[in-house]
């Protein structure tokens, strides 16, 4: 019991840095990680980027998709909508819906920080989320020799971009939120793209009683929903 106890107030800890940071809108030092992720090093840099720190391959090293290997499929040049064509949305109204809410919603929930410091609008958002696709699929067409058409790829991204922009379709919360940012381009943590997982507390005896809390808390901290069960309930082993 009291070992259930000390985890759940870590958790509650983290919890509520990622409130605060989710408040803010930018990063504040929480010295309380390295106590709750044993071993694991976080050096929090002042970016304005949720998780965007040195040691971060290490906290999310347990996750599929992300460091070095995702990283080397990334493009040689990335990819960019044309500015010509991004000139036409820069100054259009995008057409949020619900008397207002639709644009509140986004502002408080999808606008990133841009580099110049100011938030993101619409046409911001939809265009790092396409670059970012089309930058994932060009580097792994690249790095698979399977060749890519920039000029056929320019014309589907162009495409993807008025369809998002008008909202004829959207990707999940979490791909607005992460896709095309420091999170995917720089680290290659792609596992922040997930809206949902699931971990079961059943362990096997090769594995430490503790690894399906670590990817519970790993995953959380990248915004990722996760499920789980009670097995651990059940087993002899005890914290």
């Amino acid at each position: 019991r009291r070992g259930i106890a000390r985890l759940h107030r870590r958790m509650a800890s983290v919890r509520g840095a990622q409130l605060r940071w989710a408040r803010s809108g930018r990063l504040s030092s929480h010295r309380g990680l390295s106590s709750v992720i044993p071993r694991r090093i976080l050096s929090i840099e002042q970016t304005g980027d949720p998780l965007v720190a040195t040691g971060v391959d290490r906290v999310v090293e347990s996750l599929p998709g992300i460091g070095p290997k995702a990283l080397a499929r990334q493009a040689s040049t990335p990819f960019r909508l044309s500015p010509k064509f991004m000139k036409e949305y820069s100054s259009k109204k995008a057409p949020f819906g619900f008397n207002g809410l639709g644009e509140l919603v986004y502002h408080r929930t999808y606008s990133r920080v841009r580099e110049d410091g100011e938030n993101e609008d619409w046409h911001d958002t939809v265009q790092r989320v396409v670059e970012g696709t089309f930058n994932m699929q060009k580097g792994w067409l690249q790095s698979s020799g399977l060749g890519w058409d920039e000029s056929k790829k320019q014309i589907e991204a162009e495409e993807m971009f008025d369809r998002i922009f008008n909202f004829k379709f959207l990707p999940p919360g979490r791909g607005l939120w992460a896709m095309g940012s420091q999170l995917t381009e720089d680290r290659g943590v792609y596992a922040a793209l997930n809206n949902c997982a699931f971990v079961s507390t059943k362990t096997r005896p090769s594995k430490k009683v503790s690894e399906p809390f670590c990817f519970l808390m790993d995953a959380s901290m990248l915004g990722v929903g996760v499920g789980f069960d009670t097995e651990a309930s059940k087993q002899s082993t005890k914290f």
